[in-house]
């Protein structure tokens, strides 16, 4: 792949409104130079299924077909997310990918300020410890290829042991998971379990950590909140968004065998933008990286 190569991004869903109004944005050219993508919308303008889309997808960008599908705008999440398993993984050709465990995370955006990111939010109801920390690490990753350092928040109703975890279940099992990811990727600043007011509130966090003995590493504070359950995550990012006047970008999906990305049915032109400024800068870290891994041809 030549370093000028712009990937395509697919909106198979383009007789949704919103989609409508990105393809009719006067600035569209202007947003895919800068971007360094091209955008197709459906095919040939007409709405496409979520299957047709993923064979586009597995056929790549090189051969005809495209690099990156976003979905979601008019399909629900089960939908977009059970034919990427079905129509990309399963038809991969490396085995493993058809074993690959799904999960996602969105952007929260608010002007001025660094974003969040929150995970998993729309695909694992409840994860297990060894599900929360896989969660944590491929978000991490992809914290790190949109190019921000990853501070990790376990987020948990107790913080630093203030709740029993002997008869609080979802305690014990958050803890668990901080304490395995912790032991496999001791470089990444992490704290758990935390409760949400000590992992955003500065002073919180050093009052709560001080009485355990614990201190911010590098002064900074958690970027990256990992949520015990999916629907306290679902829930709080939509709290955030609607309250706090964040935009949600995504769910960007982990765990996909090729660039595939999911939507909320809520999604507006501005989140949907930024969407696929997100899954161009992820295609482009990912394959940067893997022609890195690949041995070099011989000459």
């Amino acid at each position: 792949m030549s370093e000028d190569y712009m990937p395509t991004v697919l909106l198979p869903e383009a007789d949704d409104p919103t989609v409508a109004q990105v393809q009719q944005d006067p600035q569209l050219h202007k947003f895919e130079e800068e971007l360094g993508a091209k955008i197709q919308f459906g095919d040939e303008g007409k709405p496409m299924s979520l299957e047709a889309a993923a064979d586009e997808l597995n056929k790549g960008g090189e051969e005809g077909g495209v690099d990156i599908v976003i979905a979601g705008a008019s399909h629900g999440s089960p939908d977009v997310i059970r034919t990427a398993i079905h129509h990309v993984n399963r038809q991969s050709e490396n085995p493993e990918d058809h074993k690959r465990f799904v999960h996602s995370f969105f952007v929260m955006e608010r002007d001025g300020e660094e974003p969040l990111f929150f995970a998993d939010c729309a695909v694992n109801e409840a994860p297990r410890p060894h599900e929360l920390v896989h969660i944590a690490e491929e978000t991490a990753e992809s914290v790190k290829q949109l190019g921000y350092e990853p501070v990790l928040a376990f987020l948990s109703l107790s913080t630093f042991g203030s709740a029993d975890a002997g008869k609080l279940m979802g305690v014990q099992q958050t803890r668990e998971a901080y304490q395995r990811f912790k032991e496999r990727n001791p470089d990444i600043p992490a704290y758990g379990e935390i409760q949400v007011d000590a992992a955003l509130d500065h002073d919180v966090f050093i009052k709560k950590a001080k009485q355990a003995g614990i201190e911010l590493s590098n002064g900074k504070m958690p970027n990256v909140f990992i949520f015990p359950d999916g629907a306290s995550g679902n829930i709080g990012y939509k709290l955030v968004e609607q309250l706090a006047g964040h935009v949600a970008v995504g769910p960007m999906l982990n765990g996909i065998a090729k660039d595939w990305h999911d939507l909320s049915r809520g999604v507006k032109k501005e989140g949907l933008m930024r969407s696929i400024y997100y899954a161009v800068q992820l295609y482009n870290a990912r394959h940067q990286a893997k022609q890195k891994s690949e041995p070099a041809a011989s000459a």
